[in-house]
């Protein structure tokens, strides 16, 4: 990765952690270990509860998440046992998180992702935290996969 690839990437990440703690009141820290450890994810909350392992990714081009972006957030996720999202941006274009479906509710597969606003995703992770998520709902009444 190049210098300037590395700026851009490091100054979203800032970006996106000054931006969820204005909407959860979280603190988000960058992860300096992802660039020395493959498999990391890019933003830690100072919140154990934080339901989610986040990847940053900022494109010039990005029109959507791509699939390669959700299995690095996958990797991340399941080291830290949490829920995968990427936070991802194109040029003059909101920032959008991609989570897999299944954080809604647990009759979705795996494989099906949805895009939110960062608004959209600051809310669901305040549910999922409180204990209000649907997805606890779901498998309480019969562990539907």
């Amino acid at each position: 990765m190049g210098n300037l690839s590395r700026t851009k990437g490091a100054a979203y990440e800032r970006e996106v952690a000054l931006e969820l703690h204005a909407l959860t009141g979280i603190n988000f820290a960058r992860n300096l270990r992802q660039y020395q450890k493959s498999g990391d994810d890019d933003l830690r909350a100072d919140d154990d509860a934080w339901p989610f392992a986040i990847e940053c990714k900022r494109y010039a081009t990005a029109n959507t998440c791509a699939p390669a972006w959700k299995k690095q957030a996958e990797e991340a996720a399941e080291r830290q046992d949490k829920l995968p999202a990427v936070c991802w941006r194109g040029d003059r274009m909101e920032t959008r998180v991609s989570v897999p479906m299944y954080a809604f509710c647990a009759a979705f597969s795996r494989h099906q992702w949805a895009d939110l606003s960062l608004q959209g995703f600051a809310s669901l992770a305040r549910e999922i935290m409180s204990g209000a998520a649907l997805t606890e709902f779901i498998e309480l009444r019969g562990g539907v996969e």
